[in-house]
């Protein structure tokens, strides 16, 4: 079955999830009653994991594309196991064409023991991996136990990456190699930017620091912070007008206060100096 909590503001989705049930019956639709974009992200998640009952969970957003022939895949492989890990093509934004043919680098498969979890983590580093929702597929009843443990979700921007790489810990699992969902770049863009990669990003890093020893969520930090120089370069050079936005939120002393809340570790590494400094250089010089 595939479930759907929508909290946009159009009735545009309502209408598409009409048509398509037409040729598929087992999708369930809501409305979500948390609306719009950003704070509402972590409520509408947990809307869609309560409105199911499957044995395992595959968390999408409204822009993953799955290939032809994933799911086989993905029931071929995940039997007997707590967790399976999905490796991913990266496109461009439109999707017209493909830049890295895998983004964790194994060709063959992996199996995961229980302790393998920092491992998991380590395969996700490149692309801000780590937080992509749809890279790992969990059991329910281990999801739900650590949802469960959360008093308050409201604010956790990467809500999927803290439950998923929590309930892995300790768990068996494994990783599809071969390639099953396009990842699109590009659709983290907008004036959040800045607050989501690197105070949300890094305080869910942070969260984990109890199961993942600090020179494991320093290397994924500082993964994240050079990818956020790329995207800046690629805000200016594809979205001109959205750049320019996005530069005037970043600059503002609003972003220079999130800044200061970034957790130790991630700037203990001097490539992760240099890489924040480069970055504020950039938008500082495209702004004038």
């Amino acid at each position: 079955p595939i479930y759907i909590s929508d909290n946009s503001t159009t009735q545009n989705t309502e209408r598409l999830v009409r048509m398509m049930k037409k040729r598929y019956n087992k999708i369930y639709y809501r409305k979500s009653q948390y609306i719009g974009k950003g704070r509402t992200y972590a409520l509408n998640l947990r809307s869609v994991f309560e409105m199911g009952d499957t044995e395992y969970v595959w968390f999408f957003g409204d822009d993953d594309v799955i290939k032809a022939g994933a799911i086989k895949r993905v029931i071929d492989n995940i039997k007997d196991n707590d967790f399976l890990q999905i490796n991913t093509s990266v496109y461009n934004n439109d999707l017209s064409k493909k830049l890295t043919d895998r983004t964790i680098d194994k060709i063959e498969n992996i199996v995961y023991m229980d302790g393998d979890h920092a491992q998991v983590m380590l395969n996700a580093r490149k692309y801000g991996y780590v937080g992509f929702m749809a890279g790992i597929i969990t059991r329910r009843v281990l999801l739900d136990e650590q949802l469960s443990k959360l008093h308050n979700v409201r604010n956790m921007d990467f809500l999927h990456t803290f439950l998923h790489y929590r309930a892995i810990v300790g768990k068996k699992g494994k990783l599809l190699a071969t390639p099953v969902i396009k990842y699109r770049t590009g659709a983290e863009l907008g004036r959040r930017l800045i607050e989501i990669w690197m105070v949300s990003f890094p305080k869910t890093l942070d969260m984990l620091s109890k199961w993942y020893k600090a020179d494991v969520l320093r290397v994924i930090a500082d993964w994240k912070v050079y990818d956020l120089v790329g995207m800046a370069y690629y805000i200016r050079n594809k979205y001109p007008e959205e750049s320019e936005r996005a530069t005037k939120s970043i600059m503002s002393n609003h972003y220079i206060d999130y800044i200061k809340k970034i957790p130790a570790y991630m700037i203990l590494n001097i490539d992760g100096v240099y890489y924040i400094v480069k970055l504020f250089r950039f938008l500082k010089n495209l702004k004038s």
